[in-house]
């Protein structure tokens, strides 16, 4: 599996090592990616319903790329440009809600 894991960093990490090192790394990654939320403009609210747009659309439509979820949170009137866009996919990630993979085409 690949996800952001130890300082935002992505990591590939064998599956069944995934969730331990959730656990230990996802909790001191939640106060930096609130500032960076914060400094690209998206609020708290805006940020949860972030995380529920791109949880619903992968449930609802099956693996979606990085684009695919940001069309998804644009049309529900959320910012997806910038790292507003990279953040609201780690927080996701954080949550539990994501992980990266599988890839989606070439």
């Amino acid at each position: 599996m690949i996800d952001w894991l130890n300082r935002g960093t992505l990591h590939l990490v064998r599956t069944e090592d995934y969730g331990w090192l959730h656990a230990l790394t996802a909790p001191r990654m939640v106060a930096g990616n609130a500032r960076r939320l914060r400094q690209e403009g998206v609020s708290v609210a805006t940020a949860e319903r972030g995380v529920a747009v791109i949880g619903r659309s992968l449930y609802e439509e099956g693996p979606l790329n990085r684009a695919q979820l940001g069309e998804r949170l644009a049309r529900a009137g959320l910012r997806a440009e910038g790292q507003a866009l990279a953040q609201l996919l780690a927080l996701a990630s954080i949550r539990g809600v994501i992980v990266r993979g599988p890839i989606v085409g070439a």
